[in-house]
């Protein structure tokens, strides 16, 4: 796999919602990142390599939620950080954190928090 060297990390982007994958992907490009998308939790999964440097989920999805996707995550790559995209607030937070959800984004994500958490976690 080529790498873009240029790029500040590769970031995977995982929502089911068209709309929201494509608004986050492009913050996160226009901010210097190589962003993918994933419109499922299982679609993430099957793209996950050790070149991306943060993923970021949707907590509520059909099928696997993020929460599944996390626990399948840490088992892969332990120290990959996860971020959950989240309207509910803390409802689920502990639940959450113990699969190994690193922070959370509150929706709406505004284009300072996403790219704040970006830079917080996907430099290596």
């Amino acid at each position: 796999m080529v790498t873009d060297v240029s790029s500040k990390g590769r970031i995977l982007v995982v929502d089911d919602d068209p709309g929201v994958r494509r608004v986050l992907t492009s913050i996160l490009k226009y901010s210097g990142y190589t962003a993918h998308e994933a419109e499922s939790a299982e679609e993430g999964l099957s793209l996950l390599d050790s070149d991306i440097y943060l993923i970021i989920t949707d907590m509520r999805m059909p099928g696997k939620n993020g929460i599944d996707m996390t626990r399948e995550v840490r088992s892969r790559y332990p120290s990959l950080p996860v971020v959950m995209i989240t309207g509910f607030g803390a409802s689920r937070e502990k639940e959450a954190r113990e699969a190994g959800v690193n922070d959370f984004l509150l929706k709406p994500v505004t284009h300072d928090a996403l790219i704040d958490i970006a830079d917080r976690y996907a430099r290596r």
